[in-house]
């Protein structure tokens, strides 16, 4: 059940991140009108920070935050929240957290090349997401669980079988629950996707390899690239389909490249691409 929840966040995440690159840079909020706005909702500066992603990406940011809200949990338990904000001279970052005392910390951070194109998307609350794009392209995603949270997180604890010593232990005590890799191809088609999933009984880690053939054919996943559904049962998600892929050029690819594995296609990529291959049976009868 915790697998599917956690799929499910996944997703959510994912799809966020497909609207988010499509959005043109030009739409993105300029640092000047970050900085008024957050003033203008009592937000105060707290300093700069420096961070690195990747060992050779460095972004210098500005922190800005509010001032300590008491309000009360469910449970009726008291909880004190901090909510702050990152943003960058460049406008190359921004990160939005919350703090709350006790309790849990929270972080939604997105990192940006020098043309408004995202290149990391970070999220942490009760484990940590880390995507990585290249070209506005979904190329690395990784899932971490925090060894100090495990008690207290039934999405990390459902993926241990065993003792934790056969965990992917990093020097802070993290260990990697799903790691995924995507690998595109000169016209922009995904060629391969490469999974490593601690706690998946239903699909092969390793490589799933895409085999295109003309625009009339189906596209072939090799082993079949079994996922879970919407409604919680097993599927082959592109093996096998016809008008589900859209190639490059076409509105929907940029979602598509966003978020392969949480892209919902729409009914009229399915006419366009019956377009398309009746347009190339024509070119081969002028042949």
């Amino acid at each position: 059940m915790y697998r599917i929840i956690l799929t499910t966040i996944a997703i959510a995440f994912s799809l966020m991140a497909g609207n988010i690159l499509a959005t043109e840079s030009k739409d993105i909020m300029s640092y000047e009108e970050h900085k008024k706005n957050l003033l203008e909702q009592d937000f105060k500066y707290e300093g700069t920070r420096t961070k690195v992603y990747g060992d050779t990406i460095v972004r210098k940011f500005e922190i800005y935050c509010t001032k300590w809200f008491v309000g009360v949990n469910d449970d009726g338990s008291p909880d004190s929240t901090k909510k702050c904000r990152w943003i960058s001279k460049d406008n190359r970052l921004f990160a939005d957290s919350a703090i709350h005392k006790p309790g849990n910390y929270t972080l939604f951070e997105q990192v940006f090349d020098a043309d408004g194109n995202i290149i990391y998307e970070i999220f942490f609350e009760n484990f940590y997401s880390i995507e990585r794009y290249e070209s506005r392209r979904l190329v690395a995603s990784e899932f971490w669980c925090d060894t100090i949270q495990l008690a207290n997180n039934p999405y990390c604890l459902s993926f241990i079988n065993g003792s934790q010593e056969s965990l992917k232990l990093d020097s802070l005590g993290k260990f990697l629950i799903r790691q995924t890799r995507f690998v595109w191809d000169k016209k922009g088609r995904l060629k391969q996707r490469i999974i490593w999933d601690m706690g998946n009984p239903y699909g092969l880690n390793g490589t799933y390899e895409f085999i295109y053939k003309s625009p009339c054919d189906t596209i072939r996943v090799v082993p079949e690239d079994r996922v879970w559904g919407w409604d919680g049962a097993i599927e082959g998600r592109y093996d096998g389909s016809f008008g589900k892929i859209p190639e490059m050029g076409d509105p929907e690819y940029e979602n598509f490249a966003a978020a392969p594995y949480s892209f919902r296609q729409s009914e009229e990529l399915l006419e366009r691409q019956k377009k398309r291959c009746a347009d190339y049976k024509k070119s081969l009868k002028k042949k």
